[in-house]
């Protein structure tokens, strides 16, 4: 059994501002984007059978958009076409990324199939 590393974080005390009272909450109202997309973004969505109390911290908490760590402008989804599709925040277009080769889209019952999840 691997034992996690034990740090300490050391303060750099130049880079401290003394007049810093703290952050203020702003109450100016968050930018809200619609964009049109040829194929909706993928959910997986829980059969009758499936909803105990796992499922549901499986799959209730899911985000469908993922950040680019290296490129905070970018966003990647997965649309109802099994495609992996790059959004650039400036909202200009949506670009396929790439397309998982087995997908099979079901009826409206289920997710599409990606993976082999049921």
């Amino acid at each position: 059994m691997e034992v996690a590393a034990n740090c300490s974080l050391r303060v750099k005390r130049p880079l401290l501002d003394p007049r810093f009272e703290g952050y203020k909450l702003s109450l100016e109202p968050l930018p809200c984007y619609q964009l049109e997309l040829d194929s909706a973004v993928a959910e997986v969505k829980l059969r009758d059978d499936q909803y105990t109390l796992d499922h549901m911290r499986a799959f209730g908490m899911f985000n469908y958009l993922h950040c680019d760590s290296w490129n905070q402008d970018n966003i990647y989804f997965v649309d109802q076409l099994g495609r992996i599709m790059n959004l650039t925040v400036t909202l200009d277009m949506c670009v396929e990324f790439s397309k998982f080769q087995n997908m099979k889209t079901s009826s409206t019952k289920g997710p599409p199939e990606i993976f082999g999840w049921t």
